[in-house]
């Protein structure tokens, strides 16, 4: 992974998403667009994964074969154990928990989330009889679904086709793709649907990949890569808007969701010191990027659970605390006991999310 340098305002970046998408889920009224924040985390995926596959393309000892074998276990090391190690825990409290009814219907979405298939299945969750959304432990699942379906083709599009088609077809997808998404929520009605498709993610992921591309070269960034502060202002208004008014046209993603994702490119893109890269690299902000994995992971389930327990979608300041407290607690374990150990030794890795 030579020739890749550690970003601390993506780990501040990172934090930004997953606090918000928390915040979110905690009371949709304080952050009505926080959900965005997943789509962040997903341009932050793009970019990183793409660097490191267009990294061990231009080395001299490439080899194919050896590549991709390398990604998809260093992928599988990074997210099973921490992945795995939720479904399990969850499962056990949801079975001292859970009415029988209500584990039936967990079960189908843990069957699902076991392979990494669960935003299908969530597109089309409508039972009337099952416990509310906001109740369903493995809900947030359906991203992290997203992220390995991009995993599994993401070599064969940065490591067997050349840059130069790269250049063109990487802003052509982006383009295709979210007018397909438009046309899927605006014309034939599939909100939902869309919402948790791979295809309706990928601009995110392939947003990312295109700054990849652009920042790829070390010469051209040199030379052209200096601090603009109407970018900067750009990139933050973008993003502070998605947070606020997340479905401007009426639907999401779509060209709504490009409104988030234009704004984190255009983040990681200006990648020169300036006062928001040094406020995304303040050390709380990197502590909490570095376990934004695992604040993922755990906040829906303790959230979810205790929402199941209480039967109150909205939690009294009491259980604010305990969700707050218990969140943390399970993060800062699943990253020091489980992930550290068992991840790959580099920081660039992308964190799913």
């Amino acid at each position: 992974m030579t020739g890749i340098k550690y970003r601390s305002d993506i780990q501040g970046l990172r934090a930004i998403a997953v606090l918000a998408v928390m915040i979110f889920h905690f009371n949709p009224a304080l952050l009505p667009g926080g959900f965005v924040g997943v789509d962040i985390f997903l341009v932050i995926s793009g970019f990183l994964i793409a660097s490191i596959l267009f990294n061990k393309k231009e080395q001299t000892n490439y080899q194919p074969i050896a590549t991709l074998k390398y990604f998809y276990v260093s992928r599988y090391k990074r997210l099973a154990p921490a992945y795995f190690t939720t479904l399990v825990v969850v499962s056990l409290l949801a079975a001292v928990l859970f009415l029988p009814n209500d584990f039936a219907t967990y079960t189908e979405g843990l069957e699902k989330a076991a392979y990494f298939n669960s935003n299908n299945y969530f597109s089309n969750f409508g039972d009337y009889f099952a416990p509310a959304s906001y109740e369903q432990p493995l809900l947030h699942t359906w991203s992290l679904a997203v992220e390995v379906q991009f995993y599994l083709i993401a070599p064969f599009i940065f490591l067997l086709l050349p840059r130069r088609v790269h250049s063109w077809l990487l802003p052509l997808s982006i383009i295709a793709l979210t007018a397909y998404a438009e046309y899927q929520l605006r014309y034939v009605g599939k909100e939902q649907a869309t919402y948790y498709t791979l295809s309706a993610r990928l601009p995110a992921f392939l947003i990312g990949a295109w700054v990849a591309l652009l920042t790829s070269n070390t010469n051209k960034l040199e030379k052209g890569n200096r601090f603009n502060p109407y970018l900067v202002c750009l990139a933050l208004a973008l993003i502070l808007t998605a947070f606020w008014l997340p479905k401007m046209t009426g639907y999401f993603p779509g060209i709504a969701g490009l409104i988030p994702i234009l704004g984190a490119a255009l983040l990681i893109l200006n990648q020169t010191k300036n006062p928001v890269s040094k406020f995304l690299s303040n050390r709380t902000l990197v502590w909490l990027g570095t376990l934004s994995y695992s604040l993922y992971l755990w906040h829906w389930p303790v959230l979810a659970i205790i929402r199941y327990y209480t039967g109150a979608e909205l939690l009294n300041w009491q259980y604010s605390l305990v969700f707050i407290a218990l969140t943390l607690s399970l993060a800062a374990a699943s990253y020091y006991w489980i992930e550290t150990p068992r991840a790959v030794k580099n920081k660039l890795l992308a964190t799913p999310v």
